[in-house]
């Protein structure tokens, strides 16, 4: 392979040269985040991506794997990323390299925007995000407020696309059936963990408490279309509090 010729320039492709705030650029507003795609895969002949992602406090998917590598690099505020149970916060200037297959999260930990570059290689995520997101005028536009029912529809087509991106969401919610319980709270099958979880609106995504695998165990999160987590608190009644009428 190294004794082999280089190829010869292929004229068909050109320098790109794109401005994050350009408005002609395809803005996607990602249930609360918005990702702002700078380099798709037709301009690199499949090679790789680059997204800018404006990721709001609180956010951040729960574990999931994929069959590409992933880098983010820290441009405004900080981010803790989870790789195999590990977690370690990136700060402006820092950069971090996600395995590919390797189980992982992120989240902002703190109560400000985080802004990011995010590099896949191979392409193919911008186009995922494609399928489900809801274009916005410009990179710092905010995510549409959605209905329960339009959260539920971007759930589902998130998951239904998921494996043909190579992406294997690490317990996700499929959230099904909304209820209100007798404390008046809004709450949630989920076909996932077989239980009921509470939701209620925050800024256009949903606040969400559940109980995953333990009685005592209560997980407050925001949630996307793939789900989002952000702290853990004891609950040992929480799911009598969940039942629906």
């Amino acid at each position: 392979m190294a004794d082999e010729p280089l190829p010869p320039d292929d004229a068909t492709r050109a320098l790109s040269h794109v401005d994050a705030d350009d408005e002609s650029l395809t803005h996607l507003g990602v249930v609360g985040d918005t990702y702002t795609i700078l380099v798709d895969g037709t301009q690199t002949a499949g090679r790789y991506a680059l997204i800018d992602m404006l990721v709001p406090a609180g956010g951040g998917p729960p574990p999931h794997r994929h069959d590409f590598e992933e880098m983010f690099h820290i441009l405004e505020g900080e981010l803790r990323v989870t790789l195999r149970g590990e977690s370690a916060v990136a700060t402006a200037g820092q950069t971090v390299n996600i395995p590919a297959l390797a189980p992982h999260s992120f989240v902002n930990p703190t109560d400000g925007p985080v802004r990011m570059l995010c590099l896949v290689s191979p392409a193919g995520l911008e186009r995922y995000f494609a399928e489900f997101g809801d274009p916005v005028p410009t990179r710092t536009s905010p995510a549409p407020e959605l209905s329960e029912e339009e959260i539920a529809e971007c759930m589902r087509k998130a998951g239904a696309k998921a494996a043909e991106y190579r992406i294997d969401m690490i317990d996700a919610y499929a959230l099904t059936a909304f209820h209100t319980s007798s404390q008046g709270q809004r709450c949630a099958h989920s076909r996932v963990n077989h239980g009921y979880v509470v939701v209620e609106p925050s800024g256009g995504r949903i606040s969400m408490s559940s109980s995953i695998a333990k009685p005592d165990l209560r997980r407050r999160a925001i949630i996307s279309p793939w789900g989002r987590w952000n702290s853990t608190e004891s609950s040992s009644d929480h799911s009598k509090r969940c039942m629906p009428k």
